[in-house]
């Protein structure tokens, strides 16, 4: 199977009509290797200079720790660093130790480390998004994506729109190939037309844990399509679009960054797990 390449933003029209078709839009060399390579080593002086000492670790949604991760329900505005659950302590016993066992760093890296907000709002980033149907656009959180050589750690298959949740529903993610993406390192596996079923489940927080309610009972579907993309590579996936990734079973890191997006318009519920202090609040571009 294949799917379409955009290499610009020249044909709005028909960039709308595939991602509305497929759940997702890809576009080549939306972001210069310059600009990828130079958000990589912005991680690395985050991991260096950062305090590591409070590290938290990423459950799947099928871990019992997943609920009780209250690291993960106190990151909307910071900046976090989440392990592998294989990490050992022997593995992060240094700096370097430390960056090469990360799962993420997350959630309000676009709006607290200056170079990390330049990349999430490039002015075509904004122009991308009004194309796929959002006026009012806020920025809700963003994500590090390690997948490092040999323990970047499996992605089970999800959809957005459970964790980011809007009333009406609005999230678009938008995900950066930092570096090349395949099958051997953990590209992103999709369902194309995915997003045309139901929203499985919401998630939400409640007595300071992570809790989930089911909304329809249907499986997710096998996640058919590979997006093996090349550095600088952007892809936009529906909120409903099932999507996950394979563990990184190659030499090769496959380093990523993500940010999902909300309309501004849309009702986001007070219980919703991430959540911002009046110090931080969410903006646009």
């Amino acid at each position: 199977m294949s799917f379409k390449l955009f290499s610009d933003l020249s044909k709005p029209d028909e960039i709308k009509r595939s991602f509305d078709e497929h759940g997702f839009a890809v576009f080549e060399n939306f972001y210069a290797a310059e600009e990828c390579e130079g958000l990589i080593e912005r991680m690395r002086y985050l991991v260096e200079t950062e305090d590591t000492t409070n590290l938290g670790t990423f459950f799947t949604i099928y871990d019992d720790e997943h609920h009780d991760n209250t690291l993960l329900l106190d990151s909307g505005d910071k900046i976090s660093f989440f392990l592998e659950k294989t990490a050992t302590a022997e593995d992060i016993s240094t700096k370097q130790g430390i960056f090469e066992n990360l799962n993420k760093v997350g959630h309000a890296l676009h709006d607290i480390d200056p170079v990390f907000d330049k990349f999430s709002r490039k002015p075509e980033l904004e122009r991308l998004v009004g194309i796929l149907g959002n006026p009012n656009p806020l920025l809700l959180q963003s994500m590090f994506i390690f997948k490092s050589a040999k323990v970047g750690g499996e992605v089970v298959p999800h959809q957005d729109g459970a964790f980011q949740y809007t009333e009406p529903e609005s999230v678009i993610g938008f995900w950066v190939a930092l570096q090349d993406a395949n099958l051997s390192n953990g590209c992103l596996l999709v369902k194309d037309g995915g997003h045309k079923g139901p929203l499985r489940h919401r998630y939400f927080e409640k007595d300071s844990k992570l809790e989930s309610e089911l909304l329809d009972e249907t499986p997710f579907p096998e996640l058919s399509l590979p997006l093996e993309v090349k550095q600088g590579s952007l892809i936009a996936f529906h909120g409903r679009l099932p999507h996950g990734s394979c563990a990184n079973i190659s030499d090769k890191s496959r380093y990523a960054y993500a940010l999902h997006i909300i309309n501004g318009d849309c009702h986001y519920p007070e219980d919703s797990w991430l959540k911002r202090s009046d110090k931080l609040p969410l903006r646009g571009f």
